[in-house]
């Protein structure tokens, strides 16, 4: 097993500083990513080939052991290196950041504890953090409903309890009293602190920034006009915000605005649900989703139609259990979705960002309302997708065929992909550099470099 010095000397240039007997390492220009694992890498990987080639060293640090999750302390993936928190020998936030002393911080998510924490030390120490916030599912105006989410929270609340009281809310606190103890004598970490036990999707996802000392960033990537009005109506300062549309996206954009027809899959015309990952969000039983798709399957045969489901990542773990307890359907993992959507006679899903290829193709979208899947809100507005209340609806559906709205439809896509160039992963890069280098002279003029 490689040690920590040993992963840092691979990647790190002839300026770099190795403090002995310590296990670290100096940089004068790194770039340090946070995530809670490493399944969320494509949202780094769309920019940091282009940081290297800037002369950053860059690292994923991910807390992969706060959730329970049995990882590697030290890996490389598609050319980042992966770091455990647990190589670090503690679970504080503010050591690993004192140790790395990056020049920058970028993170993926904003409003829990962990992220607070590391906003208020990037803060004490003058490092910048940028805030990726890789889309939204929820409309802007939706965002008060916040029901759904909460339960999702609500249904893991004892297995949370554990983590948040010896993980997250130490590091919280801690974090505050190194940046101003005056701070713990005032009711706002408090208030925080309770808001996320009783209403935790509103302090996590949409949380309150104004006069909030534990969310201020340097700047907020956002990948659609929809989310930077969720961040502005929460008082995000507009001026911090940038728009790039979602590098997601970019290669369907590209097929789709080349104009050419993909090639037709050979197999007979089918119905391709979307997996929400219901089992791993803790809003159903694997049983239960497995009995879930039976019935949508049962629908779909009955219209002489095959049954297809796109696995969402988070559910390829029960891979195998999906594909014998339905043998007659197809699971798709990790494949180019473009020709699968062009040729569907339609899609089912409760909520997914890709559900966005589906409108431009003009497909139908069925939204599933029984089940399991009474317990999701309602995210999109009657006419964008159709709603079924039971399995007879989805069938009639089915036989029917096309039923939207085109214009709310036409609304809805210029509100979510702002850019149908397919050049965000272009823009991303440019602001992440940019910013980057910016931030690497700033602390150079203080001396920290």
């Amino acid at each position: 097993m490689k040690t920590l010095t040993e992963i840092q000397l691979s990647n790190t240039e002839s300026n770099s500083v190795v403090i002995k007997g310590e296990d670290k390492i100096y940089h004068p220009k790194k770039i340090l990513y946070f995530d809670y694992w490493t399944k969320g890498i494509k949202n780094f990987l769309y920019f940091d080939k282009q940081l290297k080639n800037a002369g950053f060293l860059t690292r994923l640090v991910h807390f992969s052991s706060f959730k329970g999750l049995k990882t590697e302390l030290y890996e490389t993936i598609e050319g980042l290196d992966c770091v455990e928190i647990r190589s670090y020998k503690t679970n504080f936030l503010h050591k690993v950041i004192e140790k790395e002393a990056p020049s920058m911080i970028v993170i993926l998510n904003i409003g829990g504890f962990l992220e607070r924490a590391t906003i208020i030390t990037a803060k004490k120490l003058g490092i910048p953090v940028i805030y990726l916030s890789h889309g939204s599912l929820v409309d802007a105006e939706k965002a008060k409903d916040v029901r759904a989410f909460n339960t999702y929270f609500f249904n893991k609340y004892f297995s949370r309890l554990k983590r948040v009281a010896f993980v997250l809310l130490p590091n919280y606190l801690v974090s505050i009293l190194k940046y101003s103890p005056k701070k713990l004598l005032t009711s706002y970490p408090y208030k925080i602190i309770l808001r996320s036990f009783t209403n935790p999707a509103r302090v996590i996802f949409f949380p309150e920034y104004k006069n909030a000392f534990d969310l201020s960033v340097h700047m907020a990537i956002v990948y659609s006009e929809n989310d930077k009005q969720l961040l502005e109506q929460t008082d995000f300062p507009p001026e911090k915000i940038r728009v790039t549309g979602n590098p997601d996206f970019d290669q369907f954009l590209q097929q789709y605005n080349s104009g050419k027809i993909p090639e037709r899959l050979d197999i007979d015309p089918y119905v391709l649900y979307i997996d929400e990952s219901f089992v791993t969000d803790g809003i159903s039983s694997l049983e239960e989703h497995i009995s879930f798709l039976k019935d949508l399957e049962r629908e779909a045969e009955a219209c002489n139609k095959k049954f297809y489901v796109k696995l969402h990542p988070r559910s390829y773990v029960h891979l195998e259990t999906y594909c014998t307890s339905l043998p007659n359907s197809s699971f798709f993992t990790n494949v180019n979705l473009y020709p699968i959507f062009y040729w569907a006679e339609a899609v089912i899903s409760n909520y997914s960002s890709i559900l966005l290829f589906v409108m431009l193709l003009d497909k139908m979208i069925l939204t599933p309302k029984w089940s399991i899947a009474e317990k999701v809100a309602r995210l999109y507005e009657e006419g964008i997708v159709t709603y079924c209340s039971s399995p007879a609806q989805l069938k009639e559906a089915l036989m029917k065929g096309q039923d939207f709205d085109q214009n709310k439809r036409s609304i809805f896509l210029k509100k979510h992909i702002p850019f149908f160039d397919g050049q965000a992963r272009e823009r991303i890069v440019d602001l992440m550099v940019q910013s980057a280098e910016n931030a690497y002279k700033n602390s150079s003029k203080k001396g920290l470099a």
